[in-house]
């Protein structure tokens, strides 16, 4: 079965989208709840100051240096965890994932669907005043702000744009059709691409190597900075290989033990080289 992105600018219903289509298709519905869930699962405290909010700012101008040497290292143990997770509901297979850049972790699987929901500023004002009943100055505010926060967001995680069309496989004008008309094109083409790429075991398998891969590099990063930047393979099978140096014998045992420890790990083969002669 294929999987579905979706992403959308505020006031374009994508909850309601999201919810239709899933319940159309049998799939269920990852959000923010469940994402963070499934981060929360995984045995690494994230470092305080890893909210939306600090990710935003980090994508602007005027932060500090200092600022942003901690928020890197807080933001690349974040952005392996939540690609983990990702990965992780992708193999699970049947999902309908929400927003968290899942488009652009996902970008070279072939059984994924990618869907960006859009509508001019207009509507999208109309929408924010009738939902949440808003004066017209402070909902065309409310939707500059969060458009600013949502495209800062994705820039400081990923690097890239929310808006560029190579992140998508279909973009839909939510002006022109109803929730249901637009949940049943997304419904027909999903169908379409389950006949034209269907998902295999190895998919499956493949997606959650790369989760543990993922899992593997949030840990190293947050816990041994000093082989933060190891190359890690994991196998469909739970081998995890990892490449990398340090400077003593008992690091890389150190190291071998912690991720001996994380699930769904079946083997460890250490390729660290130690290049001291010390223990």
């Amino acid at each position: 079965m294929a999987i579905i992105t979706l992403s959308w600018q505020l006031g374009c219903l994508g909850d309601l989208v999201a919810d239709e289509a899933a319940n159309q298709l049998g799939y269920k519905v990852f959000g923010k709840p469940e994402i963070d869930a499934l981060i929360a699962q995984h045995d690494v405290q994230l470092s305080k100051g890893t909210g939306d909010d600090k990710f935003v700012q980090a994508a602007g101008e005027e932060i500090q240096p200092e600022a942003f040497e901690r928020l890197r290292r807080n933001h690349t143990t974040y952005v392996h965890l939540l690609t983990s997770s990702i990965y992780h509901i992708a193999s699970q297979d049947q999902a309908v994932i929400k927003g968290h850049g899942a488009q652009i972790v996902l970008a070279h699987q072939a059984h994924v669907l990618r869907i960006r929901l859009t509508g001019s500023f207009d509507f999208r004002v109309s929408k924010a005043r009738e939902q949440q009943h808003l004066s017209q100055s402070a909902a065309e505010e409310l939707v500059r702000k969060d458009d600013r926060e949502r495209m800062g967001l994705i820039r400081y995680l990923f690097q890239d744009d929310s808006s560029n069309q190579n992140w998508y496989d279909m973009r839909i004008d939510v002006e022109k059709f109803a929730v249901n008309g637009i949940a049943e094109t997304i419904v027909s083409a999903a169908r379409a691409l389950e006949a034209h790429s269907p998902t295999t075991e190895d998919d499956r398998s493949g997606l959650g190597a790369l989760a543990l891969a993922n899992l593997v590099k949030a840990v190293l990063h947050k816990e041994m900075p000093f082989l933060s930047n190891a190359e890690v393979i994991a196998s469909t099978g739970g081998i995890v290989t990892i490449y990398g140096n340090v400077a003593l014998l008992k690091e890389k045992d150190r190291v071998e033990r912690r991720i001996r420890s994380l699930p769904k790990v079946s083997d460890v083969v250490n390729n660290i080289k130690v290049l001291s002669l010390l223990t």
